[in-house]
């Protein structure tokens, strides 16, 4: 067994011993380490209950009978040499503890990432923090009236659709039967830095917009095309319609579906486009390029430097949409992009002193209730970089500058 199994291979031990599920040969394994030299501090150290709390806190609120499947299912897999993975959440108390163990066992060793090594505390030059976003939209009516959806309850007659704000939620009533003489409109959904929201369109189908994104629409949808332009990052759950295709329309490639559920991701500041395919089937459409057909568990990617090219990769869609859930996951990510896709919920840009910084790679997840400082934290602690948080106030612009640490 490898170095980098053997480890694994503790850490379900680690679990297995709290959750009292070890097997006769399993609990000889787990005494005879528990017994080297410096093992026996290192358990009791996991076991504090402050550590304890601050880990539930840290990953609560996830799709958590999922989550504990998973990782055991990827512990159990590591051992067989596939995909490293390193945190994970947990239902009850007892799974909980489970992914605690893992986090610091598997933090023992190298926490939330491959390539950084585990190094001392952060060290901040001011104390400033960033509260996550919540909900929150501001929508673009047909005759251009402008309507926050913050907090904003209210029902609205808009030709041949009646559009209802409630519990977070922007929802159309598509009156096709109605008769009438006026003409379909377009409203236009923005969801800003830091917010999230929820659309449910004439047709039925789901939209959850992530953000600095924005969704225009029909009011209505006729003919035998159903067509939404995007511009940032959306998951869609596609009311079927076999006489109507549901396109989504990017700057970078065209979606065409019948009924099927996928993430797409198509911020205007990102190297990359991508489509990830959760269930049914998804065409990608360009103009002069030929057609890309994606499966469930496919992702397609455009790098935007040479947008002729569209590679597909087998991929966890759960991975790709646990945004909407509250959730950060990211999987072998470079910093740089993490951070760009953090920045947009906590509302905050970043600034590598090298550019080196942001190639080192983590895997991880968290709730996305916590503030940015916690966040950044973690990320800290098991890397050799530190930060420093700038805030402008004149214009609220706030930065994150990230350096290497210090050797000692």
């Amino acid at each position: 067994m490898s170095d980098t199994n053997k480890k694994f291979y503790i850490s379900k031990l680690i679990i297995k011993s709290v959750l009292g599920t070890l097997s006769k040969e399993e609990a000889v394994n787990f005494d005879e380490w528990l017994n080297r030299p410096g093992n026996r501090s290192f358990y009791s150290r996991i076991l504090k209950e402050e550590d304890f709390e601050y880990k539930v806190d840290l990953f609560k609120g996830l799709d958590t009978e999922a989550a504990y499947l998973r990782l055991i299912n990827r512990i159990e897999n590591k051992q067989q040499g596939k995909n490293q993975v390193s945190a994970f959440g947990v239902r009850d108390v007892f799974k909980y503890a489970a992914v605690f163990l893992v986090l610091l066992a598997v933090g023992y060793y190298g926490f939330l990432h491959f390539s950084a090594q585990t190094s001392s505390e952060t060290k901040i030059s001011k104390v400033i923090d960033f509260e996550p976003g919540y909900n929150k939209a501001t929508l673009v009516l047909e005759d251009g009236t402008e309507v926050s959806l913050e907090k904003n309850e209210f029902v609205k007659e808009q030709s041949l659709t009646k559009v209802k704000n409630e519990d977070n939620t922007l929802v159309y009533h598509s009156n096709r039967d109605h008769q009438t003489t006026k003409s379909v409109g377009q409203n236009i959904l923005y969801v800003p830095v830091g917010g999230i929201y929820k659309l449910v369109l004439p047709d039925g189908s789901k939209v959850w917009l992530n953000s600095s994104s924005s969704l225009k629409y029909p009011t209505s949808f006729e003919g035998d095309q159903r067509i939404v332009e995007l511009s940032g990052e959306a998951y869609f759950e596609v009311a079927k319609d076999a006489k109507s295709a549901f396109i989504v329309k990017t700057k970078i490639r065209d979606i065409s579906v019948l009924g099927t559920s996928f993430n797409v991701s198509a911020y205007n500041d990102d190297v990359l486009f991508a489509a990830t395919l959760a269930e049914g089937k998804i065409k990608l459409v360009q103009d002069n390029i030929e057609d890309v057909f994606l499966k469930p568990g496919e992702q397609a990617i455009v790098d935007k430097i040479s947008m002729d090219r569209t590679s597909v990769k087998e991929v966890d869609p759960e991975v790709y949409s646990a945004w909407k859930n509250g959730t950060f996951f990211f999987e072998n990510e470079r910093l740089d992009n993490i951070l760009r896709k953090v920045g947009r919920w906590y509302n905050f840009k970043t600034d590598f002193t090298q550019d080196k910084i942001g190639e080192i790679t983590f895997t991880g997840l968290a709730s996305k209730e916590i503030s940015a400082k916690r966040l950044l934290d973690r990320i800290s602690k098991s890397s050799n970089i530190t930060y420093e948080i700038i805030q402008n106030t004149e214009n609220e612009e706030n930065l994150i500058k990230i350096s290497r640490k210090k050797e000692l």
